[in-house]
């Protein structure tokens, strides 16, 4: 699939399905193509129902990483909030705090703006999304699983 023209060069890979944050949330990760982290991925646009535990779930992030040589390690919220992980190379899984079992989606890291709070490529645009400290507790704590996956 040709990317499409508003993705031609861009430093955010976007999402082109409803449910294919993975793909995007990879590609950005490790500055891969879109196409690239699909196919490691081996990524299908399934029903919401069936998507995050058959597609997006930990082990096929962790699994597709590791398909694609970018030593996953699987980290804790601290080094996220103490900021003493690699901005840019961290993948992390985040929940809606309102449908926590329902709504799971990925985005990476990117560390800390000025104003200290978390920088997140959230896959559907070249801006980042800001949280504090509290709002990033709650997006990955308040559902399940939990997982935050730092690319070495």
């Amino acid at each position: 699939m040709p990317p499409r023209p508003e993705q031609v060069g861009e430093a955010l890979v976007t999402m082109r399905e409803k449910r294919d944050c993975l793909v995007a949330a990879i590609a950005t990760l490790l500055s891969i193509s879109y196409e690239a982290a699909h196919k490691a991925i081996g990524h299908r646009n399934l029903p919401s129902f069936l998507e995050s535990p058959l597609l997006s779930n930990p082990m096929v992030a962790v699994n597709s990483l590791k398909r694609l040589d970018a030593h996953p390690m699987r980290i804790g919220l601290t080094a996220v909030l103490n900021a003493t992980a690699t901005p840019g190379k961290v993948l992390v899984l985040i929940h809606d705090p309102e449908s926590p079992l329902l709504s799971q989606h990925w985005v990476v890291w990117f560390g800390r703006s000025v104003d200290g709070t978390h920088r997140l490529a959230w896959g559907n645009s070249q801006e980042f999304i800001l949280k504090s400290d509290a709002e990033m507790i709650d997006l990955v704590t308040k559902g399940w699983p939990n997982c935050i996956i730092e690319a070495r």
